[in-house]
């Protein structure tokens, strides 16, 4: 998959997320003034320390240079440097879920068991006959869509649990002119499943190297038993696979089963963080450490007790009531 760094590496001025949580919640994601790789990984070496012996130098307005997403062999340092004038931070390390986009749609549904291919057929059937007969599936790549977009974005997601763990479109802090900005380079998809006349599931996604990335997504837990946001990504991969436009889906973080159900590859990537040494940058870098730390050792210790679920249950309680 990748070229063995034959490729030039992009680097983009940009902010970085860095995202505090404890557990499934978040605390509060900091936008980090960066230089940002943007090659895609499905075009990077697994050799990370390769890429990191050559980063390029850190600009005056920068905070960090970042390797959002580099391929990985192996086990990684999570920092290094603490008290030097560079702090390297691995901020998460996990499977990166992946479709290839090139062939048919066919091709690409015969790779299912007949058992799992009729699952989502099914769903696709009991949703289209649920509106009557027909599919209302649209997608949004316009500038003048953006609006429309946005709307349904902010109010499916609030709808969401997305909402209790505060990772709701609007938390992405993307603004109607970023959107808009970005659509007209041919760099935005929106998909959206409609039923009576209103949205019940979106994905929000984004163009980055030839590839396309899924940012986002929540579906209207009032038709949950019609499985929309599985109909809706049968029915973007279809579409995806017509337009022959991009090379790879892209999952990005975090697992979900939907996510290794659907994907055809799967790469083992790191986030890293190389920070300038600063008092606030080591307090960043600290209490994500903590905060990592810290679910870890909850997790095992619920687990151990036999009452993880009940503690899961009271944290999203309080979540709520917060």
């Amino acid at each position: 998959m990748g070229n063995g760094g034959a490729r030039p590496l992009v680097w983009v001025r940009r902010n970085e997320p860095f995202t505090l949580r404890f557990g499934r919640y978040t605390i509060k994601t900091i936008q980090i003034p960066a230089l940002s790789l943007q090659t895609p990984c499905t075009e990077l070496p697994g050799d990370i320390a390769a890429t990191l012996s050559q980063l390029p130098p850190l600009p005056p307005d920068c905070e960090a240079v970042v390797l959002p997403a580099h391929p990985v062999e192996g086990d990684l340092t999570r920092m290094q440097g603490f008290f030097g004038p560079i702090i390297t931070y691995v901020s998460k390390a996990e499977p990166r879920y992946l479709i290839h986009l090139r062939g048919t749609f066919q091709d690409y549904a015969s790779g299912f068991s007949g058992r799992r291919r009729n699952v989502f057929t099914r769903a696709v059937r009991r949703f289209t006959e649920s509106c009557g007969g027909s599919l209302d599936f649209r997608v949004f790549t316009r500038p003048e869509q953006m609006p429309e977009f946005l709307k349904i974005a902010e109010v499916l997601s609030g709808r969401s649990y997305k909402r209790e763990l505060g990772a709701t479109f609007e938390d992405l802090a993307i603004t109607l002119e970023e959107l808009a900005e970005a659509a007209a380079r041919d760099g935005i998809r929106g998909y959206v499943l409609y039923r009576g006349g209103e949205g019940v599931a979106y994905y929000f996604c984004r163009e980055q190297g030839g590839n396309l990335l899924y940012v986002h997504s929540a579906y209207d837990p009032r038709h949950a038993k019609l499985s929309p946001g599985t109909v809706l990504l049968w029915l973007i991969l279809q579409s995806l696979y017509a337009e022959q436009r991009f090379e790879y889906f892209d999952f990005l973080w975090g697992y979900y089963p939907y996510k290794e159900a659907f994907s055809r590859t799967a790469i083992r990537v790191a986030c890293v963080y190389s920070f300038r040494g600063t008092l606030r940058n080591r307090a960043l870098v600290l209490t994500h450490w903590a905060l990592l730390t810290l679910t870890k050792w909850m997790r095992a210790a619920t687990s151990r007790l036999g009452v993880a679920d009940w503690v899961r249950a009271l944290g999203e309680k309080l979540i709520r009531r917060t």
